[in-house]
């Protein structure tokens, strides 16, 4: 799908799967999904980030995102701002790339035991701010959670494996369902 518009200052490309939501009872696929965003574009250490901005100078920004928050199916997605030599059929195509290279290697586990300490941290730091803490508990009770499923949530997140996050990534991102977005300025080739 192609979007033209004057306004664009920076054309960029975006990806979404169709992925399953937090789900009372049983969160862990959301939990494995939720690393795995994390894992593929979380940051400075990122998979995306490392591949396309630093190693291939194919993006100046890489991202993946998941929000399992939601009363049915979510999304999971990509973003990248492609250099400013570079199309966003290359840009694609690095994406591409990067995610076929993902799934041969596999999850790095020092990073993945690094990103669990950080939700970790962040759970224990997201106590402190008392108007915070009442939007997460009500953005997941109006999304079918309850209680104990907003209290396991830390404990869900510290039990997924390796094994779980690649089994998601499997499950998840498949061409059957996703829809890939360019966003470009008007006098702009598709290349």
């Amino acid at each position: 799908m192609t979007y033209r518009d004057e306004r664009v200052a920076q054309p960029y490309m975006t990806r979404s799967y169709l992925a399953p939501e937090r789900d009372p009872g049983d969160q862990s696929t959301a939990a494995a999904l939720t690393l795995l965003a994390e894992i593929l574009g979380g940051g400075q250490t990122s998979v995306l980030t490392q591949k396309l901005q630093f190693e291939t100078l194919t993006a100046v920004y890489a991202a993946a995102f998941y929000d399992g928050l939601s009363l049915d199916e979510s999304s999971f997605g990509f973003a990248v701002v492609p250099s400013a030599e570079v199309t966003l059929q290359a840009a694609e195509e690095a994406l591409d790339q990067a995610l076929a290279e993902f799934f041969e290697a596999g999850v790095d586990l020092e990073q993945l035991e690094r990103i669990k300490t950080q939700f970790a941290a962040s759970d224990i730091y997201a106590r402190d701010n008392v108007q915070g803490l009442a939007n997460s508990y009500g953005a997941a009770l109006t999304s079918g959670l309850g209680l104990s499923d907003i209290h396991g949530w830390p404990d869900i997140i510290q039990a997924v494996t390796a094994e779980n996050i690649m089994a998601a990534a499997k499950d998840v991102l498949r061409d059957a369902g996703s829809v890939t977005g360019w966003l470009m300025k008007p006098e702009e080739e598709m290349q």
